[in-house]
């Protein structure tokens, strides 16, 4: 699942012909596997057959230039029926020569899974430092928010927020070089936090989504 090929985007691929292309998020649909490139192309992928097939022409985003658009991750809505996309827009810094966090350039996106077109659903107040989400049966989404290491929560039907959880602050392993999953478990209703850091040190913790409680 790490690498998925992408020699052309107007025809269907597997995994073992083509360039292969790391992937930044994806989920499935009743079997079916949805996900983004790290170039923003939207793809559909068959779990039986491994073969992909490419969703429009691509992000169809437009930014400043210096800017980069960057799809962090995405989830199933099944209460509403809508995909969920988390993504970012990060500024580039001459200083360090890579791309920087921005105030306010975080958001969530709907996108339609037969043209690949993105349309903002929900931009944070925070600094943009929300790294990873899920979305549970009810259409309550979940993220997980580094700036304070805390799990927020944002109902999908009445757009109600809150905070669910706040934890230890990840600074202390060094949060700025760490990659974050959060997932929900329809089966236990249990949400799943994974993070490493530096690639040194790894943790999972276990909430429980209505108490607000470690598990």
């Amino acid at each position: 699942w790490a690498e998925i090929s992408r020699a052309n985007g107007e025809i269907v691929t597997n995994l073992t012909e083509g360039e292969e292309v790391p992937v930044a998020a994806f989920t499935t649909i009743d079997g079916v596997v949805y996900g983004y490139d790290v170039n923003g192309q939207l793809f559909k992928l068959d779990i039986t057959t491994f073969q992909r097939t490419a969703i429009g022409d691509g992000l169809g985003i437009e930014v400043e230039e210096g800017f980069l658009f960057e799809i962090r991750d995405m989830a199933y809505d099944a209460a509403n029926e809508q995909m969920m996309v988390l993504a970012s827009t990060l500024l580039w810094d001459e200083e360090y020569g890579e791309y920087s966090e921005i105030y306010d350039g975080c958001g969530l996106y709907t996108v339609d899974l037969t043209t690949g077109a993105l349309e903002l659903y929900y931009v944070f107040s925070e600094y943009n430092y929300v790294k990873a989400m899920t979305v549970d049966t009810e259409g309550i989404a979940y993220f997980y928010n580094t700036f304070d290491d805390g799990v927020d929560r944002l109902n999908l039907t009445t757009g109600e927020t809150g905070r669910l959880i706040t934890l230890q602050k990840q600074s202390l392993y060094g949060d700025m070089y760490c990659d974050y999953s959060l997932h929900f478990d329809a089966l236990t209703e249990t949400l799943y936090l994974l993070f490493t850091s530096n690639d040194r040190f790894y943790k999972m913790v276990t909430i429980d989504p209505v108490l607000g409680t470690l598990i």
